[in-house]
């Protein structure tokens, strides 16, 4: 009863609730907030004719059976949802390192030490430093932060 799709920014799932019910519930999943982790297929005996691809999305654990003749399929979102989650991984060390360096950097201005009169004759070079730091700080963290994964599915699921 459930249904599933994988975009370029989210994982969708459609919740079929029970066999009885008409109730479903549609859920978005960000790979932004919900990086995929734990990503595995489950392959079982040759009687059966599913296969499992498990993955966890921020600690939610999903687990969807697929006909056995999608394996190729499968194994192509399991390649894209590695990617993800490696880039995932990356973006959040990316945005620690710049914090870090906008933390040393800003940390530069104390001017606890100063002595006021060279302070009072500070103010419109430091504010137009704090801006230029600002800025460059915005610019890199938006180019840090893409969680567009188009070009990873068009990599792993050519037609």
């Amino acid at each position: 009863m459930d249904e599933y799709c994988f975009t370029n920014t989210a994982f969708i799932h459609l919740d079929g609730q029970s066999a009885t019910s008409k109730k479903r519930m549609l859920k978005r999943y960000p790979y932004r907030y919900f990086a995929p982790s734990q990503v595995s297929i489950e392959t079982a005996g040759m009687m059966d004719l599913d296969v499992e691809l498990k993955f966890h999305l921020g600690g939610l654990a999903f687990s969807i059976d697929i006909d056995k003749s999608q394996i190729e399929g499968v194994r192509d979102i399991y390649k894209a949802l590695t990617a993800i989650a490696e880039r995932c991984q990356a973006i959040r060390h990316d945005e620690m390192v710049l914090e870090k360096s906008f933390e040393t950097v800003t940390g530069m201005f104390n001017l606890k030490d100063v002595p006021e009169a060279v302070i009072m004759s500070l103010p419109t070079v430091i504010n137009q430093t704090v801006q230029k730091v600002e800025a460059g700080y915005n610019e890199r963290l938006n180019a840090i932060r893409q969680y567009d994964f188009g070009v990873v599915f068009e990599h792993y699921l050519r037609d």
